[in-house]
């Protein structure tokens, strides 16, 4: 997936998946790295609001140590 980020950076898809998928890692540097994909999927589409949720549902559990993301 990364192979494919590098490849075509401004898909939305690409960058929305890559960045879910990282958000669910127990590593708290995947999951910042995860937000970041995220924030390009909004700035690609910002009227799409699953990628801002799910932004912001992570950056909140990684700043907290809450939920089940960062419970290590």
């Amino acid at each position: 997936m990364r192979r494919a980020q590098c490849k075509y950076p401004a898909d939305f898809w690409i960058n929305h998946r890559l960045g879910v998928d990282l958000t669910y890692k127990q590593d708290r540097d995947e999951i910042r790295e995860g937000i970041g994909f995220l924030h390009v999927a909004v700035a690609l589409r910002p009227r799409s609001s699953h990628p801002a949720l799910s932004s912001a549902i992570s950056t909140h559990q990684c700043a907290t140590g809450s939920g089940s993301q960062v419970a290590r």
